[in-house]
């Protein structure tokens, strides 16, 4: 066993004690702040533990001894790896310990210790545990304390000041000072990511097919090729399968890393083939040459964004900044789209179709330079290996991970909460053959909207970062559906400008709290894989909104706008009805679920 190992050889800590003591709690507390990686020893469990213990059924040891190897395989890679890591697991009997520590000098055990009737009160009150209470007799019961010889750190649970303590009053010593980003510099880390995600933001608001090219791209397909909004609707619509597939992206940088980088090499190479792409699309008009070339630039982009919602979620949580980051990307994103909506309108403006076309495609093939820079210079990432027995122990705890409720109930709220039919291009189609707006207009009420999401991504820093998950999002759900009323008024330029003004208000609220949702339910080192899952889910019912928007436009409402409308915000508004099943409670903004959920237990 452990000959007592000191704290600045420590790699590993194990936090054990039985169910209800609050092992996932303490556990991410600790790796929090001292910037180390968090597992939980629940993520590690076969199909068949889990299907046992939500039956009741208590474990036998021929069911524990895989998972514990499974866990001992992580610590080893940990330490191969020259990390530092926590997992919080019951490990109740010498035996276990003895396969998860043995001989492994520099890993240490954290013994939180409790009465039965203060466990078995939180035991009562967890809502979605998969330890039943009936089970806590047995836990006692097969609980071997620790012994001297194993050197543990005893933890009284019954201390009120546990949970505000810093690690190192909790472990009673000096923990190891070279744990990976020292609490000083994280200011400093912070400031860099807050420009690498206006970087790639900035790029993004201005290369996405909803960019700068997006009026260009309508205007050259509506009068050069004369095509209808379900026409231009189902173009723009192929090249949302790239955005849709993200979590295959997720998935590969997760794993596979490449020149030693999980997200700097392919953020590097993607935006390389934006560049490309946006060169191609200079030199060529017919529809057909134009899906393939633009289709280049949507891969890229979505990459790119795959991977920057990665650093976005692995620093987030570690810092505890998720929200910030969000309203960080989305600000500058807007920023980038005022000016998109400008520029787009008035080179459609001043010049023919395929030229305004081909000039918007020279200006964007600049900017992925900027992403390519700030990646190399940014972005904090160690070089890293594949490791195949790590792959092995990620992918079980992902798919553990995706058992449970909550993740599933996420990704619905997040698909009804983005699925109201659509009013983008027919109100395009209404602003040009109705009010007959002219295009540079247009693109003003473009920037106008921008406005309003910069002038509400201002706001959140005052206001809005403080609230709770849950009021965030019901606040966001109110803004959308008055918002979504108001277009009623749209009949002429004024009411065009307020009302785009408040949309882009009531966009940044839904977009900040349902990344920020997103991101705080992802779980530890598969998080570009399950963030871009959930990134997809909005994409797909963004995608499906906008095609049922402009087929009910055209041929169910005659292309009449108000029935539309009055549709969408209805969609909107049931969101409400969704928010009580996240179970929320007083879950504030980028504090990750496990955290959460462990503290309302």
């Amino acid at each position: 066993m452990n000959s007592g190992a000191t704290s600045s050889d420590i790699s590993v800590l194990i936090v054990m004690g039985v169910s209800g003591s609050g092992k996932s709690t303490i556990a991410a507390m600790l790796a929090q702040r001292l910037h180390w990686i968090y597992e939980d020893a629940d993520w590690f469990h076969p199909k068949s533990n889990i299907e046992k213990m939500h039956h009741g059924e208590p474990l036998n040891d021929e069911d524990r001894w895989p998972w514990l190897q499974a866990i001992a395989d992580w610590i080893d890679a940990t330490r191969r790896d020259g990390g530092h890591g926590i997992v919080a697991c019951s490990a109740l009997k010498r035996a276990y310990r003895d396969i998860l520590i043995g001989n492994r000098h520099d890993v240490r055990l954290v013994f939180l210790k409790g009465d039965r009737d203060l466990v078995a009160r939180r035991i009562a009150a967890r809502a979605d545990h998969f330890m039943p209470p009936a089970l806590l007799d047995t836990q006692f019961e097969s609980l071997e304390e620790p012994q001297p010889d194993e050197w543990p750190i005893v933890v009284s649970i019954g201390d009120p000041v546990m949970m505000d303590a810093p690690p190192s009053e909790i472990t009673n010593e000096r923990l190891p000072s070279s744990t990976g980003v020292a609490p000083d510099s994280d200011a400093k880390t912070i400031r860099r990511l807050l420009i690498f995600f206006a970087l790639v933001y900035v790029v993004e608001g201005l290369g996405q097919i909803v960019g700068l090219i997006s009026q260009p791209l309508n205007y050259y397909l509506k009068e050069v090729h004369g095509w209808t909004p379900v026409q231009v609707t189902a173009f723009v619509t192929v090249f949302n399968l790239p955005w849709i597939i993200k979590p295959l992206y997720g998935l590969v940088s997760d794993f596979v890393p490449l020149f030693g980088y999980r997200r700097k090499s392919y953020l590097i190479i993607a935006n390389i083939a934006a560049i490309v792409g946006y060169v191609w699309v200079t030199q060529i008009n017919a529809p057909g040459d134009l899906v393939v070339a633009l289709m280049l630039t949507a891969y890229a982009m979505a990459i790119s964004s795959t991977l920057c919602g990665a650093v976005l979620v692995e620093n987030g949580q570690r810092l505890k900044e998720s929200g910030t980051f969000v309203n960080q990307q989305w600000l500058w994103f807007n920023i980038a789209a005022m000016i998109a909506a400008i520029l787009g309108g008035q080179l459609v403006q001043h010049l023919a179709p395929g030229d305004a076309l081909h000039a918007a495609a020279a200006i964007i093939a600049i900017a992925p330079l900027a992403v390519v820079a700030g990646t190399i210079f940014l972005v904090p990432e160690k070089k890293t290996r594949a490791d195949l027995k790590g792959m092995k122990n990620t992918l079980r705890g992902l798919l553990t991970a995706f058992h449970r409720r909550e993740l599933w109930i996420v990704a619905a709220f997040i698909f009804l909460y983005y699925f109201s039919p659509g009013l983008s291009t027919p109100l395009y189609y209404h602003m040009t053959d109705d009010l007959r707006f002219s295009q540079g207009y247009i693109g003003v009420l473009g920037s106008i909207a921008a406005a309003g999401w910069v002038f509400g991504a201002l706001l959140y820093r005052r206001f809005f970062e403080t609230l709770t998950l849950r009021n965030l999002l019901n606040l966001s759900i109110a803004f959308g559906t008055l918002t979504g009323l108001a277009y009623l008024l749209f009949w002429n330029e004024t009411a065009a400008a307020i009302i785009s003004f408040c949309a882009g208000f009531s966009a940044m609220l839904t977009t900040v709290a349902t990344l920020t949702l997103a991101a705080d339910y992802c779980p530890p080192r598969a998080e570009g894989f399950s963030f871009a899952v959930l990134m997809s889910i909005i994409n797909l019912a963004n995608t499906l909104a906008d095609n049922i928007g402009s087929f009910l436009y055209t041929h169910a409402f005659n292309r009449a706008l108000p029935p539309l409308v009055l549709i969408s915000a209805a969609f909107t508004a049931f969101a409400f009805v969704l928010v009580p099943l996240l179970r929320l409670g007083d879950k504030r903004q980028g504090e990750p679920m496990e955290m959460a959920q462990t503290k309302m237990g």
